[in-house]
């Protein structure tokens, strides 16, 4: 970047206000994707990193953890008979990208 133009250019899109909110973003990203969750690996639940979760992978979450929205929901269990097969979505932290 021996142009000066090219460095008056990046900085500037490093302060822009845009770049901010992805830079939290992808931070937020980053710690997701860090958390432990249940995977069916070889016939049993292994501990992984949600970052480490595949396509078509089944994984067993328990009340209260959070999960990905490209998770499907397959089943639910519990000691209420009446809360058996039921799943609530609380939807606060769903944000949309474009």
């Amino acid at each position: 970047m021996d142009n000066p133009a090219s460095c008056v250019a990046l900085r500037a899109a490093f302060s822009t206000p845009t770049f901010a909110p992805a830079c939290v973003r992808c931070s937020d990203d980053a710690h997701a994707n860090a958390r432990k969750v249940l995977v069916l690996r070889e016939g049993r639940f292994q501990t992984l990193q949600w970052r480490e979760v595949r396509v078509g992978d089944v994984v067993k979450v328990a009340g209260g953890e959070e999960l990905p929205a490209d998770v499907v929901f397959l089943a639910a269990g519990h000691e209420d008979p009446d809360q058996r097969g039921v799943c609530h979505v609380q939807t606060a932290q769903v944000r949309a990208q474009f």
